[in-house]
């Protein structure tokens, strides 16, 4: 996810999305009824960087809701802090 807040995100079609700003641009593209990149991540069947930051950019997924899902009910002010979260798992 942290990496998934610096990409660039720019529609490429009606339902198709470059991301760019990682090693090289990656094509998302809707396929209902889920996302699907053309990563190697992806291919692995994980759900990469580029599919996270088509969600934010289209609002399928909000960092609030991310509290929720990983059980910090109560972040002073709405932030997350990402870099402690990462390291203490």
């Amino acid at each position: 996810l942290r990496r998934a807040l610096e990409l660039k995100v720019e529609r490429s079609g009606r339902s198709a999305w470059t991301v760019s700003g990682g090693s090289e641009p990656r094509k998302v593209e809707q396929q209902e009824p889920d996302l699907h990149c053309s990563c190697p991540d992806h291919a692995k069947g994980h759900v990469c960087k580029h599919i996270l930051s088509v969600q934010l950019a289209t609002g399928k997924l909000m960092i609030e809701n991310l509290n929720d899902l990983l059980g910090n009910h109560h972040v002073p002010g709405g932030y997350l802090d990402l870099f402690n979260l990462w390291f203490q798992r």
